[in-house]
């Protein structure tokens, strides 16, 4: 299994970060092959969402991981772009939501990846994006994904569930109880079966750390 990072930053300044899983066939991928798809991934990523990225925001480097081992190769690649739709920035939490389907049931959460997409223009008097954008950011996931598959042995796009029953209760010296779940022997692995882009604005809070 391949873990994919991706660095976006404002003005060359780290902002946020999406993390991507993806499986692959054939033997543990060398450091080459991860070079390889690290660059390729910034580089359609440039192709598809460019034209959906403010002036300031783009996609800087990206990092493959080999997870098959603790010594599994890595490497980072890319070469920087930003974003060509306009200056009517939003606020630095604001994202693009792509909820993704598994075909395992389970109760919680499913996954879902926060793009550091869009500009004030793309929201709707409403306050949710606007549904030109939400269909131009669902075709460009899809064909950035699409274009990953078959690089570097990669096969599929996945969710990797690490925590799990049974959970266990915590209370603190103040005497809070909290539930913490348990770490898994082995991780569950679900390849990721369609996508939707979301109508409400995602936000992730730490993104505004800068603001």
């Amino acid at each position: 299994m391949i873990k994919l990072n991706i660095d976006w930053a404002v003005e060359g300044d780290a902002l946020a970060q999406t993390v991507h899983f993806f499986s692959y066939g054939g033997g543990a991928p060398s450091a080459g092959a991860l070079s390889a798809f690290a660059n390729t991934a910034v580089a359609n990523g440039l192709t598809q969402f460019q034209p959906l990225a403010n002036d300031q925001m783009g996609m800087s480097t990206a990092t493959a991981r080999d997870l098959s081992s603790a010594m599994g190769n890595e490497a980072t690649a890319g070469t920087p772009w930003v974003g060509t739709r306009g200056t009517a920035l939003t606020p630095p939490a604001a994202a693009a939501v792509v909820a993704h389907s598994i075909s395992r049931h389970y109760r919680g959460g499913h996954p879902r990846s926060y793009l550091p997409l869009g500009v004030a223009g793309d929201i709707n008097v409403s306050g949710k994006w606007a549904t030109a954008f939400v269909a131009a950011v669902d075709a460009a996931w899809g064909a950035w994904i699409a274009s990953l598959i078959g690089v570097s042995g990669v096969t599929n796009l996945v969710n990797v569930s690490y925590y799990g029953p049974p959970n266990r209760t915590i209370t603190s010296s103040t005497g809070r109880v909290r539930t913490v779940s348990t770490v898994r022997t082995v991780p569950i692995v679900d390849p990721i079966t369609g996508h939707v882009t979301r109508f409400n604005i995602g936000s992730q809070r730490r993104r505004n750390r800068d603001a």
